[in-house]
């Protein structure tokens, strides 16, 4: 099967359809949370992944508060201002966070890469337009910008001085927070994946597809 949808396909408001395979279900980009709020409560590797890290980012914070403070390093207006601080600065990886989903969709096969944001919902995010991803491709899109940055992060936590590590490690979590909607799908394609699942974007319909086999 093609993996790009011909332009001929496109040619109305009904999903496309894919040879051998059913649609499942249908995500409104203009309504993204509405999606995968109700898969956020699912129990898979990725929604419980996603909840531990936080968890666990949550709870080194708390610890490197504690410890600064007991031994007078830092005060708590400080520890404050580097933990708020680091939220705020965690809003600027936003474009670095998409791009990092456009290198993703490249390294699949995709050419038409668009980058979209809802802003009634601040929800961003990028797509690949009639372009058809399985689910090992979606886990690439998916997970690159959260490895690549959280990788870099963890590194700088290593090599700068030991009082930017509450600054660092509060943009490191407040990003992992944004990934919700890049695990929460992810683990919807793997809840599905012995069914053959795949997903389409279609940028005309601002809306993205999901197909599974048709075992017929």
């Amino acid at each position: 099967m093609d993996k790009v949808i011909p332009e001929n396909e496109i040619n109305s408001p009904d999903a496309p359809v894919l040879d051998g395979y059913l649609l499942k279900d249908s995500l409104e980009h203009q309504n993204i949370t509405g999606f995968i709020t109700p898969w956020l409560n699912k129990k898979n590797p990725f929604t419980l992944f996603y909840k531990g890290s936080l968890f666990v980012g949550f709870m080194i914070i708390g610890g490197l508060a504690g410890y600064f403070l007991t031994s007078e390093v830092m005060s708590i207006s400080t520890i404050l201002f580097h933990f708020f601080g680091g939220v705020f600065l965690s809003f600027f990886l936003i474009p670095l966070h998409e791009w990092l989903h456009g290198i993703g969709y490249r390294i699949a096969g995709a050419k038409n890469i668009e980058y979209k944001a809802v802003w009634k919902q601040f929800v961003f995010y990028a797509l690949a337009d009639k372009f058809v991803t399985d689910y090992k491709s979606f886990r690439l899109v998916a997970m690159m910008p959260f490895v690549c940055i959280t990788t870099l992060f963890i590194f700088l936590i290593f090599i700068l001085p030991g009082q930017w590590i509450i600054l660092l490690s509060s943009v490191l979590v407040s990003h992992a927070g944004f990934c919700v909607g890049d695990f929460v799908l992810l683990g919807y394609m793997y809840e599905h994946r012995d069914e053959g699942i795949l997903t389409l974007d279609v940028l005309e319909h601002e809306k993205s597809y999901f197909y599974v086999k048709n075992k017929n």
